[in-house]
């Protein structure tokens, strides 16, 4: 049931990158509005990940009352850190910008004073992102996961309505209207909690959460150097031709497709259900929920390396995304789509090592992954923005090597032959398709439906087999 509603939910969302491509393509100014936006992203991203890893263990272990030292304070001091720590990051970057950007970056002096500007305007952005993330985990935990899921397209629909109230101011207008968005987002999360005992409580500072801080110190500094990737990622792309993190932007949101569809059914469920459950029993719950990422995720990604040309034709290019966009948006999208297997099984590892305490491994995974995506984004900036995509990619792959690598020992013995095959063959398939340099234009070409034809028995035969 929750993963029909995350399409739909994530599906809305996704109309935002659609409508601004579609307003105002690929330029200066939306080169300088990605960049300042990359920020919030990447709360964005620690919000789901790193402050849900943090507090859901630390809710579980509060009793659910109401008082200064209940479940409820506990949020509500959560909630109130976050922002305020987001909004004191925002206000820094915003001061450093025009020199980080001198040294950084070959843009303009006015492209560099509009990205400060943006910085500035997406300051109340920052702070609803933050408080919004600890809250979802309030909601979350109470097993509410069909209202987390709904909150991407409360915000959505907020957003785009004022995004087309604004649409006169050009990009100048778009931090008002993800202001707008958000904020609406963080008062549906707070309606989750209404009448709860995790109603946040803000009447005294809970003694619990500075514990629950310190103890998790090492996974927030982890996860939150893998968030930090989408940062690095748009400071080298700004040393490519104007447009580049524009580009790369757009290619991103395409990717973040079947990845938050993930985090907002699977690794959601899995890491709440895990942390409920009996240390013995959590091994075989990991296993199944590996299985199923396995059998489902390489038929969806290898169809969609077929057919990027097509899909990124489909959903881009119109109005202001102009033709010559396609292709290199498309390169760098197929590109990404290797790591975003990785990532999802690199992200359910992580998740179990942080249920055993290995808070260490997790910071230790985060400063590797950190350091590599930098590193291979310097070597492969030559490449263009394909190459960014595919140092992602490869950081990816090395990291979900290693999680997986420390966590297979303590894993029950099961059956891994028809996860095996729906991967070789998805894999084997996406191959001759290349080789053969089959990648069709138009989501209306027979030939892109007749190559859909595998993949989606493919894909039905993971189904049958998950379920099995």
């Amino acid at each position: 049931m929750l993963l029909p509603l995350a399409l739909v939910s994530r599906g809305v969302a996704f109309a935002v990158p659609m409508v601004l491509a579609r307003w105002y393509g690929v330029s200066s100014d939306m080169d300088a509005f990605y960049y300042a936006i990359g920020i919030p992203t990447f709360l964005l991203v620690v919000g789901t990940s790193a402050i849900g890893s943090v507090l859901v263990p630390a809710l579980a272990r509060v009793p659910a009352v109401r008082g200064p030292e209940g479940a409820g304070a506990l949020l509500g001091g959560a909630a109130l850190l976050a922002g305020g720590v987001a909004v004191g990051m925002g206000a820094l970057l915003a001061a450093l910008m025009p020199p980080m950007l001198a040294a950084t970056s070959d843009f303009s002096p006015e492209t560099v004073l509009q990205t400060q500007r943006f910085c500035i305007d997406l300051l109340p952005f920052l702070g609803c992102v933050a408080s919004a993330s600890a809250l979802r985990s309030g909601v979350e935990i109470q097993g509410r996961f069909v209202w987390s899921t709904f909150s991407p397209m409360v915000r959505t629909s907020v957003l785009l309505a004022a995004a087309a109230g604004l649409r006169d101011l050009g990009p100048a207008g778009l931090p008002a209207a993800m202001c707008l968005g958000m904020a609406t987002e963080l008062v549906w999360l707070l309606a989750g909690l209404w009448a709860t005992p995790l109603w946040p409580a803000f009447t005294r500072w809970p003694t619990t959460l500075a514990p629950a801080l310190v103890r998790f110190a090492p996974v927030m500094v982890g996860e939150t150097l893998v968030a930090l990737n989408v940062v690095v990622d748009k400071v080298f792309a700004a040393r490519l031709p104007a447009g580049s993190v524009s580009l790369l932007e757009y290619a991103d949101r395409a990717r973040v497709i079947p990845m938050t569809l993930f985090e907002a059914s699977l690794l959601v469920v899995a890491f709440n259900s895990w942390a409920r459950v009996p240390a013995a029993q959590r091994g075989a719950e990991i296993v199944r929920a590996l299985r199923w990422v396995l059998l489902l995720a390489p038929p969806v990604l290898c169809g969609l390396w077929v057919g990027r040309i097509a899909a990124i034709r489909l959903v881009f290019e119109r109005g202001a995304f102009l033709p010559e966009n396609t292709l290199p948006v498309a390169a760098a999208f197929g590109a990404f789509l290797p790591g975003v297997l990785c990532a999802m099984l690199a992200a359910l590892a992580v998740k179990a090592h942080l249920l055993a305490d290995r808070t260490r491994l997790v910071l230790a995974l985060g400063v590797l992954s950190f350091g590599l995506n930098a590193l291979l984004d310097q070597l492969l900036l030559p490449m263009g923005i394909w190459g960014l995509a595919l140092s992602t990619t490869s950081a990816s792959f090395l990291i979900a090597v290693a999680s997986l690598y420390r966590l297979a020992p303590e894993l029950p013995r099961g059956s891994w032959r028809a996860p095996g095959l729906v991967l070789g063959s998805s894999v084997a398939l996406a191959g001759l398709a290349t080789a053969l340099g089959f990648a069709p234009g138009s989501i209306v070409d027979l030939q892109l439906w007749a190559a859909a034809a595998p993949f989606l028995a493919l894909l039905a035969i993971g189904v049958r087999s998950g379920r099995a």
